[in-house]
């Protein structure tokens, strides 16, 4: 490789040098140790990264605490299963992300609002992994990896609406409905409601219930062990998107149809 690479990163990594939190650093670099190593020890971590062993421990008592490391019978350590997880994460939005991702410009010019892709974040909120913006677009608070609550989003509940019974019976029992708008869902019942008209109807909608003035309709994309792994859906101001309701969500449907048939 060409020693220009080499100086040029070099310059790069001096210049970043002072935003580095050296503690982080150290605990990034136990980690990578991992990859040579299936196990290893205290004292091998302390001779490998040149560092005392009660600050060793320190750190691998941390990465274990977060599930980073597992902590063995013998007293030494292994990776965990929150780096499987987060990898897992990984994998599965570049997969979905891949996939759907032609569909979703596709939605975007068929309606001529913003589409986006949806997926789960952890148990109560989901996270917007793609986004097509329509030349139309209005300001709205969406973004790729912005979060949120479920039931404050079209496609939040339409994943929610794919749970079991008593999985949505949890969301609803840890959840704090604070309303963001008057129209904002605020209790277990209004949530339960929305639930059987999304499953009657087959899509999701946010009437100004996330954002004032803002519309949003979403269809669950179901796998085939009936869960929903994603959620498409477009947005736009409520007058365009209500006078153009009936023929829109026909291309939602017919679209996360597709998108269905093509796992």
């Amino acid at each position: 490789m060409d020693e220009s690479y080499f100086a040029v990163n070099e310059k790069k990594n001096e210049k970043h040098e002072q935003y580095i939190l050296q503690s982080v650093d150290n605990a990034l670099s136990v980690l990578e140790l991992f990859i040579g190593h299936d196990e290893l020890g205290i004292s091998d971590v302390a001779e490998l990264m040149q560092i005392g062993k009660s600050t060793a421990f320190r750190l691998l008592a941390t990465l274990e605490n977060r599930g980073y490391l597992l902590k063995l019978p013998n007293t030494r350590y292994c990776l965990g299963m929150k780096l499987f997880s987060l990898g897992t994460i990984v994998n599965k939005k570049l997969t979905i992300i891949n996939l759907i991702h032609p569909f979703l410009e596709k939605l975007c010019h068929e309606t001529g609002e913003t589409a986006h892709l949806v997926i789960w974040y952890d148990e109560k909120q989901v996270i917007f992994i793609d986004k097509v913006l329509s030349s139309a677009a209005i300001r709205m608070d969406s973004y790729i990896g912005f979060i949120k609550a479920a039931h404050l989003t079209a496609s939040g509940k339409a994943l929610l609406s794919s749970l079991p019974e008593a999985r949505l019976k949890e969301y609803a029992a840890h959840t704090v409905f604070t309303p963001a708008t008057p129209n904002t869902i605020l209790t277990a019942s209004q949530l339960f409601r929305a639930m059987e008209d999304i499953r009657n109807n087959g899509y999701a909608i946010d009437d100004q219930e996330s954002e004032p003035g803002l519309v949003c309709f979403a269809a669950p994309i179901i796998d085939a062990t009936g869960q929903a792994l994603a959620a498409v859906s477009f947005s736009g101001p409520s007058g365009r998107m209500m006078e153009h309701k009936e023929r829109n969500i026909a291309i939602l449907k017919g679209i996360a149809s597709r998108i269905m048939s093509s796992l």
